[in-house]
């Protein structure tokens, strides 16, 4: 299909461009780092960085009235219905995790991460990663490389503590 032939050439086909980014005036299947939320992006990965657990960046943005993603988007006149939770209004670990993960904002653009099984039913499936297209270097990065993949390794390594895998005894040897 036709989407699908822009997404091979990396063009963002979404309805809403990630927070971090907004779609540009002059090309709409182009993202430009929307300045005014930038650098709540480089705040979380510098603080993942500093060793905060996913929670403490979401309690410290909350503390620092930080909009949270879908928040924003709604002060900048986007309707969000069904858009995420139905709250939206608090940040949590969760939305922290999906930053930190998003490949976006190393320039890269992964699309096609789920499909709708009808017009009818909205439903959303995952696919498998291996079916997503991921084009690189599509965009203007906000974190480097280096500080992504280090974040994430922080990351997965908080995930596996949190269900008790790979714990360490800080006493041992």
């Amino acid at each position: 299909s036709s989407q699908k032939i822009k997404r091979e050439k990396g063009d963002f086909i979404s309805a809403f461009a990630p927070y971090g980014y907004k779609k540009s005036e002059k090309n709409k299947n182009k993202l430009v780092i929307d300045e005014q939320v930038a650098n709540n992006i480089k705040n979380i990965f510098d603080m993942k960085l500093l060793g905060y657990s996913s929670k403490a960046i979401a309690d410290e943005l909350n503390n620092l009235g930080v909009l949270t993603p879908r928040k924003y988007k709604e002060s900048q006149g986007f309707k969000c219905n069904g858009f995420q939770n139905t709250k939206g209004g608090t940040w949590s670990a969760k939305t922290v995790n999906r930053i930190i993960e998003n490949e976006v904002y190393i320039g890269n653009t992964l699309q096609g991460k789920s499909v709708t099984l009808s017009y009818k039913n909205k439903k959303q499936i995952e696919k498998e990663k291996e079916e997503w297209i991921r084009v690189e270097n599509t965009h203007e990065a906000i974190i480097s490389k280096e500080v992504f993949t280090i974040a994430n390794t922080m990351l997965k390594r908080d995930l596996n503590n949190s269900r008790g895998k790979d714990k360490i005894d800080i006493f041992t040897g």
